[in-house]
């Protein structure tokens, strides 16, 4: 079967990294053929498309797409990736067209439905733009549901200039309405929402988690790590991730802060930190009860397999996630994870199995059963050992490949 991936990237960023793992499963499980049309191109693979094709045509797309989203018209028209796609569906003939991210002005959302007039389409949504008048995410605001633009929306990412999110969410809505494709949703908490959905009325929706390799995620002798990484053998250890450590409004920054500042002020030992993502934060450098290890962003698997084992608990205070990658990749390496209690938090880390979920913005709490884990040796290894086993469960890619396979081919998952 051939396959037409489109996503905003091949392998970078949580949406690519999430289809690209699946697709590696898809063909090395069910031998697959797959094609890849990409705005952003990392692999040297020639089933790998960019569809500006070249770097200038690439820069004077994403200006283009800056000065229509100033005018709220997001997505309404673009030069040259739509076109692209269209005319290399054409060359590829795939027996299905497999979108993901449309987000980040290389996709035009009328093409949704020229492409399912003439293919099979299954969509699978890494965040609700699919559904909301412009925002990824609406932060519990409901007015999608009245097809209406949620308060302040429009400054919500993807953000648009002029307030034209009411005439967006009804032009979605009048153009998925008479043509068929197959939804698919990675966590419960987004099944609930796209279920109830009038853009998405009438659709078949589907809830299939992300999957992971569970040979390359595993645990490690978690002593070595942490000599590996220059931290004491027998130190307790946290460790944060996020692609922007500030700046970022979904998770990290100030919610991150609010956490250590507790952690700080509550711990009687030393806590060694290891923060990975691209900038810093001096401000942690006046908790005395926190030694900070720099990681940089980490890219490499291999690289965050081993910060993860050296890791005894994962904090991740995040405002809004689909189905975080990073904590299925932490609960996979079998170390046990805080989270706040949002979006699809709760389908991987399982009250009591594979960590806690704490109520969004109590820093406190979350500070309180970090250092719970920290202190009893025998808690963390009964979580780390049922983290393990609900990933191997729950989400292995072998699985999730079969699941998707069975949805390309039309059959009942």
């Amino acid at each position: 079967m051939k396959i037409a991936i489109i996503n905003i990237s091949d392998r970078s960023g949580g949406s690519g990294i999430a289809a690209y793992r699946t697709a590696e499963a898809l063909e090395k499980y069910h031998g697959h053929e797959l094609f890849f049309l990409v705005r952003t191109k990392t692999l040297d693979q020639a089933n790998i498309y960019q569809t500006t094709g070249n770097g200038f045509k690439a820069k004077l797309e994403r200006l283009f797409n800056i000065g229509m989203n100033l005018l709220g018209l997001q997505y309404v028209w673009l030069p040259f990736s739509p076109w692209f796609i269209l005319n290399k569906l054409e060359e590829i003939k795939p027996d299905v067209v497999w979108i993901n991210n449309t987000v980040g002005g290389y996709f035009m959302t009328s093409h949704i439905r020229t492409i399912a007039k003439k293919y099979k389409v299954v969509w699978t949504l890494h965040d609700m733009w699919a559904f909301t008048a412009n925002g990824a995410h609406t932060f519990g605001d409901e007015s999608w549901k009245h097809l209406k633009a949620a308060k302040g929306e429009r400054k919500i990412y993807p953000t648009i200039g002029l307030p034209i999110g009411n005439w967006l969410i009804r032009r979605k809505q009048r153009l998925f309405k008479d043509v068929d494709f197959t939804v698919v949703v990675p966590s419960t908490w987004m099944y609930n929402m796209a279920v109830q959905s009038p853009v998405l009325q009438g659709k078949r929706i589907e809830l299939i988690p992300h999957g992971i390799d569970l040979d390359k995620f595993k645990p490690l002798d978690k002593e070595a790590m942490k000599e590996k990484y220059g931290i004491p053998r027998d130190a307790k250890t946290i460790a944060f991730i996020a692609q922007k450590l500030k700046g970022n409004f979904f998770k990290g920054g100030s919610d991150l802060y609010d956490i250590l500042k507790h952690l700080n002020e509550q711990t009687t030992f030393p806590i060694h930190l290891l923060l990975m993502g691209e900038d810093s934060m001096p401000e942690l450098n006046a908790f005395q009860n926190l030694i900070v290890h720099p990681m940089g962003y980490v890219k490499e698997e291999e690289k965050m397999v081993e910060i993860l084992n050296a890791t005894d608990v994962f904090v991740y205070p995040t405002r809004a996630d689909n189905f975080p990658l990073v904590l299925l990749e932490t609960i996979t390496c079998g170390v046990p994870a805080i989270s706040y209690n949002v979006g699809g938090c709760s389908d991987i880390i399982n009250a009591n199995t594979s960590g806690y979920l704490i109520d969004y913005s109590k820093a406190e709490i979350a500070a309180k059963y970090t250092l719970s884990c920290l202190n009893n040796n025998a808690e963390k290894k009964v979580l780390s050992l049922k983290a393990r086993i609900y990933s191997v469960e729950q989400f292995s890619d072998k699985k999730i490949a079969q699941k998707y396979s069975f949805l390309f081919l039309g059959n009942n998952i």
